[in-house]
């Protein structure tokens, strides 16, 4: 059976994100210089004084994972998304250990499957919103 046509953009999508999130994960840049960034457009610029440099932290390692959990549930099922967030997440906190600058982290490792299951959740929102609109369609009638 073909895939939708709808989806046909997903491996794509799916490797896309894969060369980015490399490029991330192994970055000469750091990940303090990023949260501390973000961290000044919320604080300063935003004027989230409550606003934590930890919970920017964890709120990028989620954002960084939902993909994983979307494409992934998209393409093999839901139960695979999680299993390649998981998988994924270990071993870019187990190649953390080898880089430079870069330390790895149970918190990250939670905060990563989190964004995954996130991303599970939307792509079972938009597996549902087509199985509605499957079954509301109506064949043409026939004359017979």
């Amino acid at each position: 059976m073909p895939r939708p046509r709808r989806r046909r953009w997903v491996p794509w999508a799916l490797g896309a994100y894969g060369v980015a999130a490399l490029v991330v994960l192994v970055s000469p840049l750091s990940p303090d210089a990023i949260v501390n960034a973000v961290h000044g457009v919320v604080h300063d610029g935003l004027g989230l004084d409550f606003v934590r440099p930890g919970w920017i932290e964890l709120g990028l390692n989620i954002v960084l994972f939902a993909p994983v959990g979307l494409f992934g549930a998209l393409l093999f099922g839901p139960w695979w998304g999680i299993a390649m967030g998981v998988a994924l997440s270990g071993a870019a906190e187990l190649v953390q250990l080898v880089l430079p600058a870069r330390e790895p982290s149970l918190r990250d490792l939670l905060a990563n499957i989190i964004g995954t299951a996130v991303g599970v959740g939307v792509a079972w929102l938009f597996l549902r919103r087509d199985a509605r609109s499957s079954t509301n369609r109506r064949p043409a009638d026939v004359d017979a």
